[in-house]
C-alpha cells in the first residue's frame, strides 16, 4: 500500500489525539501497518511529555520578545532556541498570538494573586493593597520575572492595552 493511500484511511487527528492520551487500541489498516502506528502510538506521548520541553520553549519565547517587538518575533527562532520540534509548539500554542498572551496573562496572574493577598490580609483596603503592590514592584524590579516582564512591554508599547485588560490579542 502506498503511503499516500495508507493516509487517506486514516483519521490522523483522532491517532494523535488516542496516542497522546493512551486510549485504546490503534486501528489496524492493513497488514503492512500494525509497525509504523504501533510506534506512533508508543513514541508520541513521550516526545509531547518531554520534561522541561514547555519550559524551554517559554523560555526561548520570553528572550525573543525581550528580544523584538511582537510582529518581528519569529516561532522558527523560538522552537530553534529551545530545541524542539516545530510541532512540539503547537501542542501548546496555536500560534504567536497564544503564546504572547500566555505569557502576558501569567504575568498579570501573577500580580492579581499578590494583590489578593493584600486584600485578604488587610480587610479589603484599596488603597493599601496599591501601596503594596507599589513597594513591591520597586522592592522586586531588579529580579529577572519583573525585569523580562517590564522589558517585553517596554519593547510592545505600540500593542493595544486591551491584550492584558480586555485578554485580547495584540491586533484587537
Amino acid at each position: 500500500m502506498l503511503f499516500t493511500e495508507f493516509v487517506e484511511h486514516l483519521d490522523f487527528a483522532s491517532l494523535v489525539t488516542q496516542a497522546m492520551h493512551g486510549v485504546g487500541k490503534l486501528p489496524m489498516v492493513s497488514n503492512s501497518a500494525p509497525r509504523i502506528l504501533n510506534k506512533l502510538h508508543r513514541d508520541l506521548p513521550a516526545l509531547f511529555n518531554e520534561p522541561g520541553t514547555r519550559e524551554r520553549l517559554l523560555a526561548a519565547a520570553r528572550a525573543e520578545f525581550v528580544r523584538v517587538p511582537y510582529e518581528d518575533a519569529s516561532i522558527n527562532r523560538m522552537i530553534r532556541e529551545a530545541g524542539i520540534p516545530r510541532g512540539s509548539f503547537y501542542m501548546y500554542f496555536t500560534d504567536k498570538e497564544d503564546l504572547f498572551r500566555y505569557l502576558m496573562e501569567s504575568y498579570g496572574q501573577r500580580l492579581v494573586e499578590q494583590v489578593e493577598e493584600w486584600l485578604e490580609r488587610d480587610g479589603g483596603d484599596l488603597f493599601q493593597a496599591f501601596l503594596d503592590l507599589f513597594d513591591y514592584l520597586q522592592a522586586n524590579r531588579a529580579s529577572d520575572g519583573f525585569r523580562e516582564m517590564a522589558d517585553i512591554l517596554r519593547r510592545n508599547q505600540r500593542l493595544q492595552p486591551g491584550l492584558i485588560l480586555n485578554r485580547q490579542g495584540p491586533c484587537a
